[in-house]
C-alpha cells in the first residue's frame, strides 16, 4: 500500500469516526431530553392527580368524622343512613380519581408509585367499613349502638385520617422536591 493513500485514508476514516462520535451523541441528548420532558410531563400530570386527590381525601375525612360524631347521639337512624351516604358517595369519588391514577401508575415516577401503593389499600378498608356500616343499618335501623356499627363509624373516620394524612405527606414530598429543583438552578446560575 502507499503511504498517499494511507494519508488519504486516515483523514476520511477520521471524519466519519468524528461525524459519529458527534452526531450520535446529539440524537441520544436529543432522546434524552424528550425522554426528560415526557417523564416531567406525566409526573405533573400524576401530582395534579394527586392534588385533586387530597381535596376529596380531605373531604372524606371531615364527612367521616361528621359521621363520627353520630357514635353516641340519639338521632334518628335516617341522619346515620344521610351521613353514610354522604360518606359513601365521597368514598367512590376517591376510588374514581384513584382508579385513573392506578391507570397512570405505570408512567408514574416512583415515589408517585410509591403514594398510589400506600394509599389504595386505606381506600379499600374504607370503601369496606362504608359498605358494612351501610348493611348493618339497612338491617337494624333501631340498634344503632351495636358495637360493630360503632367500630365501623370509628374506623371509617381513623382511615380516612390516615388517607389524607399519606397523601399530604406525599405531596409535601412533592414540594420539597420541587424547592430542591429552583434551589439547585438558582445555585447553576449563580456558578455561571
Amino acid at each position: 500500500m502507499n503511504l498517499k493513500s494511507v494519508f488519504r485514508s486516515i483523514p476520511m476514516a477520521a471524519v466519519l469516526f468524528g461525524a459519529l462520535m458527534f452526531s450520535s451523541p446529539r440524537t441520544v441528548l436529543a432522546t434524552s431530553s424528550q425522554d426528560q420532558l415526557n417523564r416531567f410531563d406525566t409526573e405533573k400530570a400524576v401530582t395534579a392527580e394527586l392534588k385533586q386527590l387530597r381535596s376529596l381525601m380531605n373531604q372524606l375525612s371531615y364527612d367521616a368524622d361528621q359521621l363520627r360524631t353520630l357514635e353516641f347521639s340519639r338521632v334518628h337512624w335516617e341522619t346515620h343512613a344521610l351521613q353514610l351516604n354522604t360518606v359513601k358517595d365521597d368514598v367512590n369519588r376517591v376510588g374514581e380519581r384513584l382508579d385513573s391514577l392506578q391507570n397512570t401508575r405505570s408512567f408514574a415516577a416512583p415515589w408517585q408509585q410509591e403514594s398510589i401503593d400506600a394509599i389504595v389499600p386505606v381506600a379499600l378498608r374504607v370503601a369496606d367499613r362504608t359498605t358494612a356500616a351501610i348493611e348493618h343499618l339497612n338491617s337494624n335501623r333501631q340498634y344503632l349502638w351495636a358495637p360493630h356499627y360503632i367500630d365501623h363509624l370509628h374506623t371509617i373516620s381513623t382511615l380516612s385520617n390516615h388517607g389524607r394524612g399519606l397523601v399530604d405527606t406525599h405531596l409535601d414530598i412533592v414540594e420539597a422536591r420541587e424547592k430542591l429543583l429552583n434551589i439547585q438552578g438558582e445555585l447553576a446560575e449563580r456558578t455561571l
